[in-house]
């Protein structure tokens, strides 16, 4: 049994290490603000996980593409992509803007390109990310911040552009503690429906219980209350986002035995989309319908949220 047990722990922490390259998510947003230029090459994978397309220049650097979203396709079109330039085992560059512009000064000094600084040349760059800036929407708080501090560097008394800098730093320090407050109240609202999804519900022969991991990721434990034993199969699984549309299953390792009356059988499931939640479905013909909705969010209260907090599996 303790055998059993440790084999358990290693398979889980194994399955959820795999499961995120094996559903070929895009990683997060906060996760790509994470890296920057100088960012050490190995860390990059360790942050955003493995590229979905690496493309070789002939100067000797790599470009790691990283889709944007999960409709994104790097292979058919890289502008739908965030690319990370490595050179020499560190980040060169990040996202579309930068990486254009160290690619041209790059592929210039291989050609042996003499890099002329004067007022002429800065005048013509300032020319060139003023139009950039104009038709970036006031929305997209980064690249407007990254291109005016720029505008910036090349000329450092202008009045505008210190004010514009000024603006979008303030703007984006708004912004990220807007998302983390956002996350806070996400993962409160999912301990939440989880403290009630993690109770057992149906009619016999079968009962189920389910936890959120996000991302179509469920932890699910199913109860045989009956006096025969079923086969419990991944197919039988389904999701359900949107009235009258549901998501077949994935992937799943755990499933596909009997369950003695009276037993216990539990694992993961995950489903090839990250939509938010409505019901979870478990339908095994002649043996049970089963549907847990999704509780509506509420603000957990204090106390709830502190018992909820010890609950380490399914009420029974």
């Amino acid at each position: 049994m303790k055998t059993r047990h440790i084999l358990t722990i290693l398979a889980t922490f194994f399955f959820s290490g795999c499961l995120q390259s094996t559903l070929n998510l895009p990683p997060d947003e906060d996760k790509i603000e994470q890296i920057e230029a100088g960012t050490l090459e190995n860390s990059v994978r360790i942050i955003a996980g493995k590229p979905d397309r690496i493309v070789k220049s002939k100067y000797g650097y790599r470009t790691y593409y990283y889709r944007e979203s999960i409709a994104a396709d790097c292979k058919k079109d890289l502008e739908t992509c965030i690319p990370i330039i490595i050179e020499r085992g560190r980040v060169a560059a990040v996202g579309q803007q930068w990486t254009k512009a160290w690619q041209r000064q790059r592929h210039k000094k291989a050609a042996g390109v003499p890099r002329i600084v004067d007022q002429e040349t800065t005048q013509a760059k300032i020319t060139r990310l003023e139009q950039q800036v104009k038709a970036i929407p006031m929305s997209r708080t980064v690249d407007n911040l990254n291109i005016y501090r720029y505008l910036l560097q090349l000329d450092p008394d202008n009045k505008r552009y210190q004010k514009k800098v000024a603006f979008y730093e303030k703007r984006f320090d708004m912004e990220k503690a807007q998302k983390k407050a956002t996350k806070k109240q996400q993962a409160a609202t999912r301990k939440w429906q989880n403290a009630r999804l993690q109770k057992f519900a149906g009619k016999p022969p079968a009962q189920m219980a389910i936890k959120i991991l996000g991302n179509g990721k469920f932890h699910v434990w199913l109860k045989n209350s009956g006096s025969k034993a079923f086969r419990v199969e991944p197919g039988q699984f389904y999701l359900s986002c949107e009235k009258g549309k549901r998501h077949p299953i994935y992937r799943s390792k755990d499933f596909g035995k009997y369950v003695p009356p009276g037993k216990v059988i539990e694992g993961r499931v995950s489903f090839a989309t990250a939509c938010e939640p409505l019901e979870f479905i478990y339908l095994n013909p002649g043996v049970a319908k089963l549907h847990r909705v999704i509780p509506t969010p509420e603000p957990p209260k204090e106390n709830a949220a502190k018992k909820s907090a010890t609950a380490a599996g399914p009420k029974k």
